[in-house]
């Protein structure tokens, strides 16, 4: 019988991985990669060179965004570990199932806490961008950060909705990988392997398949033909099918596999 309810198994999830280092990684990483790209532009304050474009997106989104698109499947990835390592522990994951709470609800609940935290994370970089232009606008004028242009702010917003799906379907597939390998190494290399083979074969008739690249083609794409940037396109419904399917996978795996001899 769940006498649990749902909000209360989350708090125990988040309490519980409060401190987890994938979890803190996920969490701080969108803000160091802003941090940095604000100390770089006020160290080079002094050599601003003029473009006919916006200098939120010669200078803030150059510097930002192709980190985001590189790191952040590595960085999930990390978190994916993290989590399933932090249950694997101890053998945690037999304590768990002994709970009278369902295979499925507990499922669930980590999943919906893996999507808050990445959503948490990717808002993060979205406010973060934005308001470090604000920023460079006070602290270093010469870039012209103060003249806003709307077009930018359409730009960065589809950036971020088309990665986040892509990153969504990477955590996907990452979890699901993390449950079935406990050695760290094959997780965060199909992750790491996933971005380099994306960024080598980005004009691949099939790159839309690849979860991984979607964050860097959507950045290129943006600086070749910002106008024709579309906000759902093929590569985003390949990466929804990818966020069922490993969903799918995980949740058999999870109750079926792990839960076998435990309540």
């Amino acid at each position: 019988m769940n006498t649990i309810s749902l909000i209360s198994m989350l708090r125990a999830e988040f309490y519980k991985t409060r401190r987890n280092r994938g979890f803190l990684l996920l969490l701080s990483f969108p803000l160091i990669i802003i941090f940095i790209a604000i100390l770089y532009l006020l160290y080079h304050s002094n050599e601003v060179h003029t473009s006919p474009i916006s200098p939120w997106a010669y200078y803030l989104a150059n510097d930002t965004l192709p980190f985001i698109g590189f790191f952040y499947p590595i960085v999930v990835a990390l978190f994916c570990y993290s989590l399933c390592e932090m249950e694997y522990k101890n053998n945690s994951i037999k304590q768990l199932f002994s709970l009278p709470i369902s295979k499925a609800k507990i499922y669930f609940t980590k999943i919906i806490f893996m999507f808050i935290a990445l959503l948490t994370s990717l808002l993060l970089a979205y406010g973060g961008f934005f308001l470090a232009g604000y920023l460079l606008g006070y602290l270093a004028p010469s870039y012209g950060f103060q003249d806003f242009n709307y077009l930018i702010f359409k730009q960065v917003t589809k950036f971020f909705i088309v990665s986040g799906v892509g990153f969504f379907a990477i955590m996907m597939i990452q979890y699901f990988l993390s449950l079935i390998f406990k050695n760290f190494i094959i997780p965060v290399a199909v992750g790491g392997f996933g971005v380099i083979f994306g960024m080598i074969v980005k004009i691949w008739d099939y790159i839309d398949y690849v979860p991984h690249a979607a964050a860097i083609n959507t950045f290129f794409g943006m600086l070749e033909d910002p106008l024709a940037m579309s906000l759902w396109g093929k590569a985003s419904t390949i990466n929804v099918c990818y966020i069922l399917a490993f969903g799918f996978l995980s949740f058999l795996f999870f109750t079926k596999r792990l839960g076998k001899g435990n309540r």
